[in-house]
């Protein structure tokens, strides 16, 4: 249409994680915590500061603005927080999170610091190395975390089982949680294993964390206790992202179409089908 002279990839990618998979995100998250917790849902204010946000986020981006953009999108996971832990630990909250959810604040840990690394190289004379390990933190750190984190509570309903207990029930729970933050910190390990040379390692390591985070964590291995085709969708999506990251990890040279079966048929498919 001649709207613009070149196509970017950079555009394309950060757009298509800061602002349109974290709208599903964020959308789920204000439904689901204060439902969790039996708190107050979240009020015009946050709504409109967080939409408003995401809108600056993909504006900025249009614009080649990237120190805006990703300052937008840091505000993202700040108002986010704010919303969340006044939920989980006021005196109001009827319900703690489940252990999964120590996920949450690590993703959100992974798109801070991307977004830094992304906005530092824009400077003059950056290292190449930060928009490199800041596109994967953004890109996948952040939604692999949230997927494990979130999947692990809404698969489980989804399938008809129970949901699961709340993190300080007892201290099995507490264990579990150490035990999702160490996949948390693999995940991370694995995108310095990827930036810093090893093409093929992070990304297997990737999709053993996910594999087992949701194959077990979220007992992903078991069918469906109720019919419907969402429901096969959504179990189609939680393994299509191991399959992504296996694939990109074994074709090196087909990196970027083999990632698109993560992002289109894990991640997209998950939120579409999912989430909404």
């Amino acid at each position: 249409m001649g709207v613009t002279s070149s196509y970017s990839c950079l555009f394309h990618g950060l757009v298509q994680t800061q602002a349109f998979m974290m709208a599903f995100a964020v959308g789920f998250l204000l439904t689901a915590v204060p439902r969790r917790t039996q708190t107050p849902p979240v009020t015009p204010g946050e709504m409109a500061a967080i939409g408003a946000a995401l809108i600056a986020t993909t504006g900025a981006a249009m614009a080649e603005a990237w120190t805006v953009a990703e300052i937008a999108y840091g505000l993202q996971f700040l108002l986010l927080l704010q919303f969340a832990v006044r939920r989980f630990l006021g005196r109001a909250a009827g319900r703690r999170p489940p252990a999964a959810f120590v996920l949450i604040p690590i993703g959100v840990a992974h798109g801070l610091g991307g977004a830094g690394l992304i906005a530092a190289s824009t400077v003059r004379d950056a290292p190449a190395w930060t928009m490199g390990l800041g596109r994967l933190l953004v890109e996948q750190g952040v939604f692999l975390c949230f997927v494990v984190g979130i999947g692990s509570l809404v698969l489980p309903l989804m399938g008809g089982g129970p949901p699961p207990p709340d993190l300080d029930r007892s201290p099995r729970e507490r264990r579990k949680a150490f035990v999702y933050a160490a996949a948390g910190i693999l995940i991370f390990a694995s995108l310095v294993l990827e930036q810093i040379g090893w093409p093929r390692g992070g990304p297997l390591l990737r999709a053993a964390v996910v594999t087992l985070g949701l194959g077990i964590g979220a007992r992903a291995w078991r069918p469906s206790g109720k019919p419907g085709a969402h429901r096969r969708l959504v179990s189609l999506s939680v393994w299509l992202m191991p399959v992504g990251l296996v694939v990109s990890a074994l074709w090196p040279d087909y990196r970027v179409a083999a990632l698109h079966i993560l992002f289109i048929g894990g991640f997209s498919l998950m939120a579409l089908r999912g989430w909404a």
